[in-house]
């Protein structure tokens, strides 16, 4: 956009998660095709298509071969996950907690897709929009890969 800069922040890195109570009943025979098919899905919104190409790509499953319900709400999207309602891409630093103490656990470690963040500005701004974007971009060094 004329005016405007995006400055990469650096990449959030999503997992396919599903809580490990959710991981004994639905994947015990493991992580295939098949067991895909049955087992039933959370994604955030019709807009979010990281879960479908995950399953598309990789088990050659289209969304509508498996079950799944939108929940588009973070908080509650990671909940629902975490209550065994579903498995789903999650950013990683957002349930840094719950997979270290094996609430949640990944099910997919080869399905991990790191997303390209930025932070768009106005090249021409206020002062203390300076001090945002600068504030913004230092802390995105620390937190994001």
């Amino acid at each position: 956009m004329s005016g405007c800069l995006a400055q990469p922040l650096g990449k959030m890195r999503y997992k396919m998660l599903a809580s490990a109570d959710f991981v004994n009943k639905w994947f015990s025979a493991g992580v295939n095709r098949d067991t895909l098919r049955k087992t039933p899905a959370v994604i955030f919104n019709h807009k979010d298509l990281m879960h479908s190409e995950v399953l598309l790509k990789g088990y050659g499953l289209p969304m509508q071969s498996y079950p799944y319900s939108f929940i588009p709400a973070t908080d509650a999207f990671v909940k629902a996950i975490q209550l065994g309602l579903g498995y789903g891409m999650v950013p990683e630093l957002q349930v840094q907690p719950l997979l270290e103490n094996g609430t949640l656990v990944d099910i997919m470690p080869e399905a991990q897709l790191d997303v390209p963040l930025y932070w768009h500005h106005w090249k021409r701004q206020s002062q203390q929009l300076d001090v945002l974007t600068e504030t913004i971009v230092q802390s995105a060094k620390h937190i994001l890969r």
